[in-house]
């Protein structure tokens, strides 16, 4: 039978190491006990970014306990017992990341002395530059969130430790004479992602808090997603078959934007006023119906709703198709494209929303796109969120969106989109495509 063992968890380097270790052993992992400190001077424990130690922990797979801890020195040992007593009949061992503190390493060894358990601290006194290459070889992503040392400004934080950091390093480390692995609490870091990571953490939103008198701080994060790394392969793959066809379909848009008549601009937001709840293909298929009759420009609201043929809510949309027609012909003539020069993608939806009737974030959006001015916007219809929380870039899909959700998740997209190197509108097109099987508009 395998060792069950709980892992004493802080989100950085060491006790991450620890985790992988014993899964190359494998022991059977059970669960993470995690100590958030109340007091950032705790001797134990880390303390920036700890409450993002759950996303890790869904990252792995693994269960977590978190307990809090006053992270003063003489009661940080009695609070740890708390936490792992209970657990006491479901391990046999606890494994932590220690390197070379023998304050750490002694309450280690009373808390499983105590509790009857096998301490399993795999890398203690191993050669610290050895080990650092370790990590990195086993593909882990390691960034700094604390710096307290000399040699360690601010330009550390929230920087990744590839191999070059790791020879400025060790470098500092030597002329500065702090340890190498941070063991003495001179810097802290966490792990985003890994060979047992199924999921990518992204911090999405930072900040450095500087403390100039002690030359020290922290990197925090302030919101953070964890992606699906085997979601985002297979969506890279769809891409990477589907890219050409997406970028000529937007060529087509950013072409339909500079040269389109104003007749033929208002036919594409006829089209996005009627799309919500309805297919895609049987509105546009109704909106050049209306072109072709001259109902779209002439006709009254009446004869609009008749011909919205397979178009749910029919009477809705002819209604706010006749208003939006009126608003673009306030001078007695129709004008839309002075509003698209009228600034930036964002601020032409801005007015789109409060100016035309119908016309939420998604439709004005999605009106943008299809005329060319789609990059750094969202279309965020069911299937975008169903996709973005199967990707990870949401919690939820939710079933509503206020606009202030709206550009919540709006903002997480486009970062994710930053990171994978795929705009937004590109990215609106493949996960369309994904659930309608063809890329439309």
């Amino acid at each position: 039978m395998p060792l069950r063992v709980a892992v004493l968890f802080s989100g950085g380097k060491d006790s991450t190491f620890a985790v992988w270790h014993c899964r190359e052993k494998h022991y059977d992992v059970r669960c993470l006990i995690t100590m958030e400190p109340r007091s950032k001077e705790s001797y134990m424990f880390h303390y920036p970014n700890i409450r993002w130690t759950r996303l890790q922990a869904e990252a792995m797979g693994i269960k977590q306990h978190m307990h809090y801890t006053s992270g003063e020195k003489d009661k940080e040992l009695n609070d740890m017992i708390a936490a792992i007593r209970p657990l006491r009949h479901e391990i046999d061992a606890l494994a932590a990341g220690g390197l070379a503190s023998t304050y750490q390493a002694d309450r280690i060894g009373k808390v499983c002395h105590g509790l009857g358990l096998k301490p399993v601290v795999p890398f203690w006194h191993t050669e610290i530059e050895n080990y650092w290459r370790m990590i990195l070889a086993a593909g882990f992503e390691v960034i700094m969130t604390g710096v307290a040392a000399d040699g360690l400004g601010k330009e550390w934080l929230g920087r990744t430790i590839g191999p070059k950091e790791l020879e400025l390093l060790k470098s500092l480390s030597d002329r500065h004479r702090f340890h190498l692995g941070g063991e003495g609490g001179e810097y802290e870091t966490m792990v985003l992602d890994g060979p047992i990571f199924a999921k990518k953490l992204v911090p999405l939103e930072s900040e450095i808090q500087w403390d100039s008198d002690t030359n020290s701080g922290f990197y925090i994060i302030k919101d953070m997603m964890a992606i699906d790394k085997a979601e985002l392969a297979k969506l890279m793959r769809e891409y990477s078959r589907k890219k050409e066809a997406i970028r000529k379909r937007l060529k087509e848009f950013e072409h339909l934007g500079r040269t389109a008549s104003d007749e033929r601009l208002f036919a594409e937001l006829a089209f996005c006023l009627c799309t919500p709840q309805s297919k895609a293909k049987t509105c546009w298929a109704a909106v050049q119906w209306l072109e072709k009759s001259g109902l779209l420009l002439n006709g009254s609201k009446n004869g609009i709703e008749k011909n919205l043929k397979g178009v749910r809510f029919h009477r809705n949309k002819a209604r706010y198709v006749e208003s939006a027609r009126k608003r673009f012909s306030a001078s007695g003539k129709l004008d839309v494209r002075s509003l698209l020069s009228a600034g930036g993608p964002r601020n032409v939806r801005d007015v789109l929303v409060k100016e035309v009737k119908g016309l939420g974030h998604k439709e004005a959006s999605h009106f943008l796109r299809n005329v060319g001015m789609g990059r750094g916007i969202a279309i965020l219809d069911r299937h975008i969120l169903r996709n973005l929380h199967r990707l990870g870039v949401i919690d939820k899909a939710p079933a509503s969106l206020s606009p202030k959700r709206y550009k919540e998740i709006e903002r997480r997209m486009s970062a994710f989109c930053a990171h994978i190197g795929i705009s937004e509108e590109e990215l609106d097109l493949l996960l369309w495509s994904r659930e309608a099987g063809e890329i439309f508009k």
